[in-house]
């Protein structure tokens, strides 16, 4: 009787966690499948989650129809510049939280911690001022600036996190050997710092990639969009090609799944050890 409680509570949890990954999935396979389907099939009533009919003709007509790979490209100058400032100056200062007892440094974190946390609704009006002011209104530096400012806050903690695992006895074996400062941080400490940096990148990039508010409010030409705000732009007046969306919608799924297939493993120790503060 004592054996057969844990198997019914893994056989719950084991349930429990199906239905949510299968909740979480619907959406997406559903929109894999409108975008396999022929125009007249994606309204059909009752809905049905496999296409009646298997076509290209959507990925086609998006190609044609909208400058997908402009857009594309414009995802990927905003989400690759975003994270080589935020990770640089989240590693920096992460190492230096970390490494080194200043005044007023736990308030500092504290501070920015809840710069995290400040809605990003009353920012608006504020950042369209400044950004008119600096001249980079309606430009990708200004909007990545903007990025970088929301994804900075986060991957600092995380990246002090795990610094704080790594034994200061490293560097000062490095020091022993002739290492400068700045070189053993280099040769030693950012080497061994590479999963949490890699976890860093994923949850930067994933949030650049993602972000819809920022761009469409504070670009105004259309060549600069990136993916996500041409998407949302895919329904007209009396028209939306919901079949090229959902396509272009698949499109831009890749390069993020791609990114985080590529450094999971990292991506997991990194989580981990960047939730333990030694």
């Amino acid at each position: 009787m004592t054996a057969a409680r844990p198997r019914i509570g893994a056989l719950t949890l084991t349930i429990v966690a199906g239905l949510g990954c299968l909740a979480i999935a619907l959406p997406a396979l559903y929109t894999i499948s409108i975008s396999f389907r022929l125009p007249e099939d994606i309204m059909r009533q009752p809905p049905v989650l496999l296409p009646p009919h298997v076509t290209l003709i959507d990925y086609v007509e998006m190609w044609q129809a909208f400058p997908v790979a402009r857009y594309l490209k414009n995802s990927v100058v905003l989400t690759m510049g975003t994270i080589i400032v935020a990770i640089s100056v989240a590693a920096l200062a992460g190492y230096g939280f970390a490494r080194f007892r200043f005044r007023f440094q736990d308030q500092l974190m504290v501070v920015i911690l809840v710069a995290q946390m400040f809605p990003g609704v009353a920012t608006y009006i504020p950042l369209f001022q400044a950004l008119q002011t600096l001249g980079l209104y309606n430009t990708h530096p200004g909007l990545i600036i903007l990025f970088v400012g929301y994804v900075t806050p986060f991957s600092t903690w995380l990246l002090y996190g795990y610094f704080k695992t790594i034994p200061r006895e490293l560097e000062e074996a490095a020091w022993i050997d002739g290492c400068s400062p700045i070189a053993a941080l280099l040769r030693v400490v950012l080497p061994l710092a590479l999963p949490g940096i890699a976890a860093a990148a994923v949850l930067g990039m994933l949030t650049a990639w993602n972000e819809f508010v920022f761009a469409i409010l504070f670009l105004r030409d259309q060549n600069l969009w990136p993916i996500t705000v041409a998407i949302a732009n895919f329904s007209g007046e009396y028209y939306t090609a919901w079949g090229s969306m959902a396509a272009a919608a698949i499109i831009a799924s890749i390069p993020p799944i791609v990114g985080f297939a590529l450094i999971q493993r990292r991506l997991i120790g990194g989580l981990l050890a960047g939730a333990v503060r030694g």
